[in-house]
């Protein structure tokens, strides 16, 4: 991957990840209230953050509880070549559209807790270290999210959408979940951003219904997600 389409690659990530997840923060609805003395002396509130620096990897963990509804238009991520330079093959990783987040402002999404590890090629110390992949997400996702997944590179579990079975649908920018405009979320959603360009592993996915471990060791299923 040349320096340029590392940087577009990582400028797109960064915007889709922010939207989908911390742009969350503000897509509540509520109103401006002047609260009396008694009320604001009832108020109390509690949060943990951990940042482990370990090797060549930085997690920061937020102890967030997030509740939203809302909409986005349009989120891409990852328009890259995946072909090689005399046979090219550019294309968005991710391309979602028209999604809703939450079923309704009584029963929006829920978040508990941020996840935001990156991972650099050598130890952390070293000077000639260069990022190599970031992970955002969460270990908790309980609502629903639908939409229009145009494309989608990643894995999903087959509860989220409904189905049976326990092996992993996998996917390389598919338009497979159009057939499920749905997602019903009840455990994990991380999105990863790999910036290896001789990597097959290389580009943006997401992993929805798998813990941490499974976007951190790839180990959600039995072969390898890119030769799917």
């Amino acid at each position: 991957m040349k320096p340029t389409q590392a940087a577009l690659l990582i400028r797109a990530c960064l915007v889709f990840l922010t939207v989908f997840f911390l742009g969350t923060l503000s897509s509540g609805v509520c109103k401006t209230q002047i609260m009396t003395d008694t009320e604001l002396a009832r108020v109390t509130g509690q949060g943990t953050t951990n940042l482990v620096v370990e090797g060549n990897t930085v997690r920061l963990f937020l102890d967030m509880h997030m509740e939203t509804y809302g909409t986005l238009t349009s989120g891409k991520a990852g328009y890259w070549n995946r072909g090689i330079p005399d046979d090219p093959a550019f294309g968005w990783d991710m391309n979602w559209k028209n999604v809703v987040i939450g079923e309704s402002y009584d029963t929006p999404l829920v978040i508990d807790g941020l996840v935001l590890a990156v991972e650099f090629t050598h130890d952390i110390s070293a000077q000639d270290k260069s990022l190599a992949r970031i992970i955002i997400g969460t270990n908790h996702m309980k609502g629903e999210i639908s939409g229009d997944f145009a494309s989608t590179t990643g894995a999903v579990n087959p509860e989220v959408l409904g189905l049976g079975g326990t092996d992993p649908l996998v996917m390389i920018r598919d338009d497979t979940l159009q057939d499920h405009s749905r997602l019903t979320m009840d455990g994990g959603f991380f999105l990863e951003v790999n910036l290896d360009g001789q990597s097959p592993e290389r580009g943006v996915r997401a992993l929805m219904g798998y813990p941490e471990s499974a976007a951190v060791n790839m180990t959600f299923t039995g072969t390898d997600w890119w030769t799917q």
